[in-house]
């Protein structure tokens, strides 16, 4: 009887482990995906408010630094750099304009 349990338990346990592995392995490519998948969403948020604030001349109300702000922060945390960080710079640096769009 031991000699079965201890067949069963060194067939189940590599089988258990390779399992685990395999579900570890999906779960850390959905997990890259949904990342990379919000930064871009946040850049492109970003990208809106330079074209509708600074690009168009019109100047940002605080309130869009405000979400800029928060945007890029999380953006950011994400690891999203380089054009979502020009765009930020851009959108603080821009002069303060009127409330609406």
């Amino acid at each position: 009887m031991d000699q079965i349990v201890q067949a069963a338990v060194s067939w189940a346990v590599p089988a258990v482990l390779a399992g685990l592995l395999a579900s570890l392995v999906r779960l850390y490519r959905l997990v890259a995906a949904l990342q990379e998948g919000v930064r871009t969403s946040l850049r492109s948020r970003l990208v809106d408010l330079h074209k509708d604030y600074v690009a168009s001349g019109s100047g940002c109300p605080d309130w869009v630094k405000r979400e800029a702000e928060q945007v890029y922060h999380a953006y950011h945390g994400l690891g999203g750099n380089g054009v979502g960080t020009h765009y930020y710079q851009e959108i603080i640096d821009a002069p303060v304009g009127a409330e609406g769009r």
